[in-house]
């Protein structure tokens, strides 16, 4: 995990003064976070970082949610482990689904779990005025990972970015 994870996981905190749910989309891949292709080392940043939140940590492969519950498992006190919630599924099945307000959301990893239905699905019932959306690979291709359409929709939507670092993208929604 690099400065600048580290940097605006603390702003998204700060933004959100005091955050009771969190949802990761996308687990852990590997057991060591510079291993190619690693993603998904966000949880244990929200788990240190956040430690009055339920973070929901969402993965439709169930060889990093057994992974990410390992490694988690070994880094984590009993007490921090006990406030993550696995779930194997589709990032916008689960965010359709899901119906508590969502303080932070965190889009990580490429592919599908940058869906804009499922931004369009947490908006439409679970983020409020005061929920941060927090993107994360932003830097990767277009082609590869399509997070600068899923930001498009978020303006859209009423949410303003704060800080925007070419590989992660904060933002608020506006004020009213």
């Amino acid at each position: 995990m690099g400065r600048s994870h580290e940097y605006l996981f603390e702003d998204a905190k700060n933004l959100c003064i005091d955050p009771r749910v969190i949802i990761d989309l996308g687990c852990i891949k590997s057991n060591h976070p510079k291993a190619p292709g690693s993603y998904g080392w966000s949880t244990l940043a929200w788990a240190k970082l956040c430690p009055m939140a339920i973070i929901h940590t969402v993965d439709i492969d169930p060889r990093a949610v057994r992974v990410s519950k390992g490694v988690l498992g070994a880094r984590l006190s009993k007490g921090e482990l006990s406030r993550i919630r696995f779930h194997k599924e589709d990032a916008v099945r689960f965010l359709k689904r899901f119906s508590q307000e969502i303080d932070i959301l965190y889009f990580d990893g490429p592919g599908e779990q940058g869906s804009r239905e499922g931004l369009h699905a947490a908006a439409s019932k679970s983020l409020q005025l005061s929920s941060v959306i927090l993107f994360d690979d932003c830097d990767l291709p277009e082609g590869k990972d399509g997070r600068r359409p899923v930001i498009a929709d978020a303006l859209s939507l009423g949410f303003v970015t704060v800080k925007d670092t070419g590989r992660q993208v904060l933002m608020i929604r506006e004020s009213l």
